[in-house]
């Protein structure tokens, strides 16, 4: 199997030589971003852009599960408004026959409170060839460097075992794994983005995507999660821990002096 993301992009191609659709992650032109929620932290949402979209269609999941269909016009998906707050699904879907390819990414946005669980959503059976978060970065976490995360492969919502799974970042890293008896896998999400000055905070963040592909009745299936992540804060906040711890040293150290200055001057 081959699946390459690059600068936002998130291509599949098959080695049959069969097209395939294309998500391009970044804004569209002209596209003016929602603020972001103050307690997430996150930044506008992305206007998805999809390649080669004949016979596509593109579905918006709600965190109730109720759905509705987005539009696809000159490779640019309109997704329709919600009204509600927590994450939605956004599942593309492409049929070329007996290649069946599905791409799912999970979106926050902003609304009234949906006072749905986020688990409700990533428990539903969305397409029938699935890989799922386990767990979904929750309220102020993201996927971070050097952390390792979780995700399942489902088959008509049930556990598949024992396929080869591959995580494939923007920045080009490339890990290949298994799926258990379970249907569960487990990657360590590489230290990979270019450039990183230890002691600087650096916002960075880039795109991965986990895929798997199942034959079953001599259909094959093709199943991709997007998502996005980012530097591990440790390049940053271990310095800023001992600079505080300094900093508190100095100012005890200062009090004490002053202290044993007083006393020795009664």
């Amino acid at each position: 199997m081959g699946n390459h993301v690059r600068a936002l992009l998130f291509t599949c191609t098959m080695l049959s030589g069969l097209p395939a659709p294309v998500l391009h992650a970044q804004q569209a032109p002209g596209h003016q971003p929602e603020a972001p929620m103050a307690n997430q932290h996150r930044r506008g949402e992305k206007k998805p852009m999809i390649a080669n979209a004949e016979g596509a269609s593109v579905t918006l999941w709600a965190p109730d599960l109720s759905t509705q269909p987005a539009r696809i016009e000159q490779g640019e998906i309109s997704l329709p408004k919600t009204g509600v707050d927590n994450y939605h699904a956004m599942v593309i879907e492409q049929d070329w026959g007996r290649y069946k390819e599905a791409l799912v990414q999970y979106i926050y946005r902003r609304g009234k409170p949906s006072k749905e669980s986020p688990m409700r959503l990533v428990n539903a059976e969305k397409t029938t060839f699935e890989v799922v978060p386990a767990p979904l970065p929750r309220g102020h976490y993201h996927y971070y460097t050097q952390q390792e995360w979780g995700f399942k492969l489902r088959f008509q919502n049930k556990p598949l075992a024992n396929l080869p799974v591959v995580l494939e970042t923007e920045n080009g890293s490339r890990i290949e794994s298994q799926a258990n008896a379970q249907g569960e896998v487990t990657f360590l999400l590489p230290d990979d983005f270019p450039g990183i000055v230890e002691g600087e905070r650096d916002r960075r963040n880039a795109d991965f995507t986990v895929t798997a592909e199942h034959v079953d009745n001599g259909i094959t299936y093709r199943s991709a999660l997007n998502a996005e992540y980012r530097i591990n804060q440790s390049h940053w906040q271990s310095l800023d821990m001992g600079i505080a711890v300094a900093g508190l040293g100095l100012l005890v150290g200062g009090f004490i002096g002053r202290a044993k200055s007083n006393k020795g001057g009664k």
